[in-house]
């Protein structure tokens, strides 16, 4: 209870109320419970894992290539709309320019978000220590 980590998709609001989001969160907890899986949520580990192949196709759909080189230098000057947000590349060493980590929080046994605000679970603050 209490304890804070990064995250950039959980399978709470307002991560699961988007189109994309709801659908990913819904067929991955059918899915991971059908296998018996311990934790059958959606997370930012799969969250990114699915943004990968977003981008992936984005640029291949794009350039109408499987081109290294070609699907590169789309990358490099193109925004990609993702589950976890829009993804762009034109920050140092190539990462997206701008910080793509939200804080979640254990509370009542859930993980829930918390920050920055206009990612936080509806209703959730920050439970101090």
């Amino acid at each position: 209870e209490g304890a804070v980590s990064l995250t950039n998709f959980e399978d709470v609001a307002p991560y699961n109320t988007t189109p994309v989001g709801g659908e990913f969160a819904r067929e991955f907890h059918e899915k991971a419970a059908a296998a018996s899986l311990p934790f059958p949520y959606a997370d930012s580990q799969a969250a990114n894992e699915y943004a990968g192949w977003q981008i992936l196709t984005a640029a291949v759909e794009a350039t109408k290539s499987l081109e290294d080189a070609k699907l590169a230098a789309w990358l490099d000057k193109a925004t990609v709309d993702t589950i976890v947000g829009k993804r762009d590349f034109s920050g140092k060493w190539h990462t997206s320019a701008r910080d793509q980590e939200d804080l979640r929080q254990i509370q009542s046994g859930k993980w829930v978000a918390i920050w920055p605000k206009e990612h936080a679970t509806p209703g959730v603050k920050l439970m101090a220590p």
